[in-house]
């Protein structure tokens, strides 16, 4: 455990990051006119993500996001939930759940 950087920060509401979404969601996704794409988001949480420091290797921050998750269908009727776009519920910048940062 590390230190606490800020205390009792304020967040971005859901409708400011419903915005955010509606701007950014295309730049993380390909349709093209010939294969549109259909993106059902399922449900928006608040919750926190473990970031990785960029060129601090081991070090790491717990920062609170909203993520826009969507389900899709699985082999015999499973189906899994994934991260359509992670949003820094602080400042609005896009979450690169690939890099943690």
């Amino acid at each position: 455990m590390g230190k606490v950087i800020n205390d009792n920060v304020g967040i971005l509401s859901i409708n400011e990051v419903k915005d955010i979404f509606r701007e950014q969601v295309f730049y993380n996704y390909y349709a093209s006119d010939d294969h549109p794409l259909t993106i059902n988001v399922d449900r928006i949480e608040l919750s926190y993500f473990i970031q990785s420091v960029k060129d601090q290797p081991g070090v790491f921050r717990v920062i609170p996001v909203w993520d826009f998750l969507a389900s899709e269908g699985a082999d015999e009727g499973d189906s899994y939930t994934y991260s359509v776009l992670t949003i820094n519920a602080i400042d609005g910048s896009i979450v690169n759940r690939d890099l943690a940062y």
